[in-house]
């Protein structure tokens, strides 16, 4: 993991041992398997290794190169259908499924091919059977049954010895360092701390990386960092070290003061009992320690009323199974508020609880108007979200900005909405002072879908597209009906949220397979044909979903041209990789720009449907989801090009863009200051040799805006 996280590679202390042969050979070949991976020896890596006896280094490499292997792809056995893939698919893909048909259907043992009429040549192939003339199907070619595709045995007849590949030359990527590790537990905090301090949720392997370096740390909590951005990565690293002995009395002493919402609570929750900090499944809760619970209870009486009612109800089963392990109503007397959440959150009536009890929670509501109100005998909550959707039904604007602006990533949400409020679409100067100075507490997620999504609002029609929180990624779409909103409140919104952008970026620091399938991209050919996008998609053929699977993952390969391709799995021409995961059966990982040479990553899946998958059966939901969807990336979403010229105006005073074509030289123009104000280049002489004109950004606030095309357009990376 270390290695995968932070390129450090431990050695064992053994050296040689008298009479053993040096080692500079066997050094010598690891590094040459290494670069073929795209990996490089660091000075003190290689010395290590060298003093490694030739038992230790052949153990060492064999091992490292293992790991680069698996973190690739490349352990496992890449066996596509066609060996000679891409050079022997047929082109008539029609015909050949008709043959396959027709010999399925029609071909009989000790008779004639039905396809060729050769007498003697149909043999069944092991394990399927299925019967085979070796005259139509090339086993030098195929590498399972032509007729369904399952893999043959490896001592089956049919199949004969592939002619020799040629080694393609590739343009590899770059080559990363490999440096010699000291100190497991310092890397493992150094790599903890690298995933606790990222500002968006962890994907699944991270997060169970996060499990297995939590087990490596100190029993102390020094290490802690003092704030952990994302509250589930937060619960789960408290839930983690409250599981362990060796750290639970130490991470109790801290709860008080890292739980700072009912809902981190019931994260933490979640995690002891072994679930998610997502609240995306529901475990069984797991009883707790007596004292582990009244602390928790504390944690809740703790919170402000109208916060602690209002997070309860916005997860209401989950509160209720909580309960019954909290049991909030023993301790009444002890923590009176966290008692009243429960029993809004239960509608309990004061007649069917004990007279202490009633006595307790008429009380308390009344010491809390704000957070609750009495209704006969039954209490309801006051809470924020309802005050605002009250002044939103009675058009109160200033209501709704003065509500939205004690929650910046909520107000960013509804923005669009806010906006809206005026009936003339005028930006109103409460709005625009939040927009300018109160938006610190919102996080990167909402402020950049926010600033997308407004950059086309002054353009009618359209499609929205939704993403439902899942484990998987889904989306839906529908018909923009809004009215647009005027362009010159749209443009000062972008520039306020992209002002907001450079304030925060100008203080960021510097930092075994049954048959492999492959999908060949000949750009070139594709253009000349006329295509313009290009959608791979990972189908599970019999529904079985990827979760299931025992090895799934998927990726792909750069190769430099055409000539010479062949089925051949090569490391260093790996670009992506990725593990196929969840309750999933289609997976759409990208959307492919044929003539931008750019690709979208959608990371879509698709709603399976019963039976037996084929991209024809999705043909319409495909065809959907990459118009909509580029369409949404591509209409003035937010890019990666964009999030580079926003750290490129805040942090410094020249840029060197790599290009298709060569290098792109810019440098900040003379009066053009960094943030808050905007920032701007102007180009140097060029060092292409390809001449282009590439103006510098308008003056104002916010970021520069690049005439003429843009590399990685619809948040793209370059192809």
């Amino acid at each position: 993991m270390l290695l995968r996280r932070l390129r450090t590679v431990y050695v064992g202390e053994a050296g040689h041992r008298p009479g053993d042969p040096p080692t500079t050979t066997g050094l010598v070949a690891l590094e040459a398997e290494l670069l073929d991976r795209g990996f490089a020896l660091t000075p003190a890596l290689h010395a290590a290794l060298a003093w490694l006896g030739p038992a230790g280094l052949a153990d060492a490499g064999m091992r490292l190169v293992g790991h680069i292997d698996a973190e690739l792809g490349a352990d496992r056995t890449h066996m596509p259908l066609f060996r000679s893939f891409p050079a022997s698919v047929p082109d008539d893909t029609l015909q050949l499924y008709v043959d396959r048909v027709f010999t399925l259907l029609l071909q009989w043992p000790h008779q004639p091919c039905v396809l060729c009429s050769t007498v003697g040549s149909v043999h069944p192939v092991a394990p399927c059977a299925h019967l085979v003339c070796r005259e139509c199907w090339d086993g030098a070619d195929y590498s399972g049954c032509p007729i369904c595709h399952r893999r043959t045995a490896d001592d089956d007849p049919f199949l004969r010895p592939a002619p020799p590949h040629r080694r393609v030359e590739t343009a590899a990527g770059p080559v990363r360092p490999l440096a010699l590790g000291t100190d497991a537990a310092a890397d493992a905090v150094t790599a903890l701390g690298r995933l606790l301090a990222r500002r968006t949720p962890l994907p699944p392997q991270d997060r169970d990386d996060v499990v297995t370096l939590l087990a490596h740390t100190p029993a102390g909590l020094g290490w802690l960092p003092v704030e952990i951005p994302v509250r589930e990565t937060k619960a789960l690293v408290l839930g983690t070290l409250l599981r362990d002995r060796r750290t639970r009395d130490a991470v109790r002493a801290v709860l008080p003061a890292r739980l700072t919402t009912a809902t981190d609570v019931l994260r933490l929750l979640a995690v002891w009992s072994g679930g998610g900090a997502d609240l995306l499944d529901t475990p069984r809760h797991r009883s707790l320690p007596r004292g582990l619970r009244r602390e928790l209870l504390a944690v809740l009486d703790g919170l402000d009323p109208s916060a602690l009612v209002e997070d309860v109800l916005r997860h209401p089963e989950r509160w209720k199974r909580a309960a019954e392990t909290l049991h909030p109503n023993e301790q009444h007397a002890r923590h009176p508020r966290a008692a009243l959440a429960f029993a809004v959150l239960r509608a309990t009536h004061v007649s069917t609880v004990s007279e202490p009890l009633a006595a307790t929670l008429v009380r308390t509501a009344a010491e809390n108007p704000l957070a609750v109100r009495a209704d006969g005998a039954l209490f309801k909550a006051n809470t924020w979200t309802g005050r605002v959707e009250q002044a939103f039904a009675a058009r109160e604007s200033g209501t709704v900005i003065a509500l939205l602006a004690q929650r910046p990533g909520t107000l960013l949400r509804r923005l669009d909405q806010v906006l809206r409020l005026e009936g003339d679409g005028t930006l109103p100067d409460a709005l625009a002072g939040v927009l300018e100075h109160g938006l610190a507490g919102a996080g990167p997620g909402p402020l950049l879908a926010a600033l997308g999504r407004l950059r086309i609002r002054d353009v009618p029609g359209g499609r929205r597209v939704f993403f439902p929180r899942g484990q998987v990624t889904h989306s839906y779409t529908l018909d923009d009906t809004r009215p647009p909103l005027p362009a010159p409140t749209v443009e000062r919104v972008c520039a306020l949220l992209e002002r907001e952008v450079l304030r925060r970026l100008s203080t960021a620091s510097r930092f075994d397979l049954a048959v492999s399938e492959y999908a060949d991209l000949d750009l070139d050919g594709l253009t000349r044909a006329g295509v313009r996008f290009a959608m791979p998609v990972v189908f599970s053929y019999n529904n079985v979903p990827f979760e299931l699977l025992p090895d799934a993952f998927a990726g792909f390969m750069a190769l430099p041209s055409v000539d010479g391709r062949v089925a051949h799995f090569d490391p260093r021409t790996v670009r992506q990789r990725y593990d196929l995961i969840g309750h999933s059966r289609v997976h759409v990982p990208m959307v492919v720009d044929v003539e931008r040479r750019t690709f979208l990553w959608t990371d879509l899946h698709l709603p399976p449907s019963e039976g037996y998958h084929s991209v024809s059966r999705h043909i319409d939901e495909l065809g959907r989801a990459g118009r909509d969807l580029y369409q949404y990336f591509s209409a003035g979403r937010t890019t990666l090009w964009d999030l580079a010229v926003w750290h490129a105006a805040a942090r410094t005073d020249e840029v060197v863009v790599s290009r298709r074509h060569g290098l792109v030289h810019y440098r900040r123009g003379p009066g053009r200051t960094r943030p808050p104000s905007r920032g701007g280049y102007a180009r140097s002489a060029p060092r292409t040799r390809r001449s282009r004109t590439v103006r510098s950004p308008a003056t104002g606030t916010g970021s520069p805006r690049w005439s003429g095309r843009r590399p990685g357009s619809g948040c793209c990376s370059r192809w």
